[in-house]
């Protein structure tokens, strides 16, 4: 009898380094993020996607309103003159609308890049200026002031798209206008996506210096993300449940919660306080 270890149905302890990665690299040939979250919002209409409290109420997102949320902030990004290529910055704490809106600039063959809740106004000057990104989202207006204590936010006149602005915001666009928009049509749109583009760029928490990029492609997120899903044993994850906790910066947040979740069809319930992680387990 073999004295293998079975990893998945497809790979084993004996399997050489080598001739797993070609198989996932044929397993994942051609695919992007977008259209893992095309086929899996399709297949998994009326199922719940998003989970999050509001004090003591709990709201849930199915795939089909989820889809359909994306392509109408694709749109209205899309308005504000957003398309493939672009680069924008993102201040949000886990929070349904991340998702919505990550997958949104995606979709439209733009780059999203989470800064840390923590950043300093130096290092959101560094990586504006480093990523090039001309527009930002921000949380509320605690966010907006703290993107507006950039220097560079401020020189460039820096348009903010605000989730959840105060009765006294006027200066910024409101999500719920860019939600306003037609959709775009996201089969079109994701189709122009080359596998091998930028999906995001992730920067370090700048403890050691200014923050440094790292750019990963579509197909750079899916190998690790196919791969965690065969180290589980090749497992049918749809409609498990995953609590994401985590700064969205952080890329193992980013692959378990929202890369791996739109490819796998998992639930995830959204925890904007850490503190909070018990109460919602």
């Amino acid at each position: 009898m073999s004295t293998a270890r079975v990893i998945s149905p497809q790979f084993t302890r004996d399997d050489h380094p080598a001739d797993v990665a070609a198989r996932i690299d044929r397993l994942i040939a051609g695919r992007t993020i977008p259209a893992e979250f095309l086929a899996t919002a399709r297949s998994r209409r009326d199922q719940i996607a998003l989970r999050w409290s509001e004090g003591t109420n709990w709201n849930e997102m199915t795939w089909s309103t989820y889809l359909e949320r994306v392509a109408r902030v694709a749109g209205g990004l899309a308005t504000l003159g957003v398309g493939p290529g672009d680069r924008l910055v993102l201040l949000l704490p886990n929070c349904p609308e991340f998702h919505i809106i990550d997958l949104a600039i995606m979709s439209i063959g733009a780059t999203p890049i989470s800064l840390y809740a923590t950043a300093s106004s130096e290092q959101i000057d560094h990586i504006v200026q480093d990523s090039g990104a001309f527009l930002a989202i921000a949380f509320d207006d605690n966010a907006v002031e703290r993107l507006w204590s950039s220097n560079v936010v401020r020189e460039l006149n820096m348009q903010i798209v605000i989730v959840h602005p105060s009765d006294t915001t006027t200066r910024h666009i409101d999500l719920a206008q860019l939600e306003s928009s037609d959709p775009v049509d996201l089969n079109d749109r994701i189709a122009q996506i080359d596998p091998e583009s930028e999906a995001t760029i992730i920067y370090t928490s700048g403890t050691t210096g200014p923050p440094k990029g790292v750019l990963l492609s579509h197909q750079n997120i899916l190998w690790a993300t196919e791969s965690l899903r065969l180290a589980l044993g090749d497992k049918d994850l749809a409609g498990k449940r995953i609590v994401s906790y985590l700064p969205m910066a952080h890329i193992a947040e980013r692959s378990t919660s929202h890369y791996s979740a739109v490819s796998s069809g998992y639930e995830v319930t959204t925890c904007a306080d850490a503190t909070q992680l018990a109460e919602q387990l």
